[in-house]
């Protein structure tokens, strides 16, 4: 989940090291074995400026844009209390059980996650027909998954919600 942070971060621009570690929250161990792991794979490369993702690493960014939105803030009264992020998967739905393997994702790091999909214009609870109220506004279309997360700070729902991403994509 970690990796799919930094390669947004770095879509955005190159950085170095100790930017990468401030803007991503990582501690300096692991941005370094990241990028020795990004390099190895020839996802990123060292120029002048930091850090910079190749050709074949602007191509996974890509997919993930195209695929994941950005996280965003959300208050959800009726899922939790706490600091609470959403993350839309495009096109997903069919990828979706019951929600299940999202929700144990989320609870490896620590959060809860709730899955919805969005069908007929609603956000609904996988296999059921109830409607969730409180997202009107994002830009959702049918068979798009809905992550919904929530942690102890924003950052901790963000890494969980993209844990729970990655069993949609």
């Amino acid at each position: 989940m970690d990796v799919v942070r930094v390669f947004r971060i770095l879509s955005e621009k190159p950085m170095g090291r100790i930017l990468l570690m401030k803007e991503s929250g990582l501690g300096e161990a692991n941005v370094k074995t990241m990028i020795k792991k990004l390099r190895e794979h020839g996802f990123t490369k060292d120029s002048t400026r930091g850090e910079v993702l190749t050709e074949k690493g602007k191509g996974i960014s890509d997919y993930l844009k195209r695929k994941v939105s950005r996280t965003f803030r959300v208050r959800i009264s009726s899922i939790s209390k706490k600091p609470t992020v959403a993350l839309i998967v495009r096109d997903a739905s069919e990828r979706v059980k019951m929600g299940i393997e999202q929700r144990d994702e989320g609870m490896k790091m620590g959060v809860n996650v709730t899955t919805l999909v969005f069908q007929n214009k609603k956000a609904k609870f996988p296999g059921t027909k109830e409607v969730v109220r409180g997202l009107e506004g994002l830009e959702v279309k049918d068979k798009d998954v809905i992550i919904i997360s929530s942690g102890r700070n924003a950052k901790e729902a963000e890494r969980g919600g993209i844990a729970a991403v990655l069993t949609l994509i």
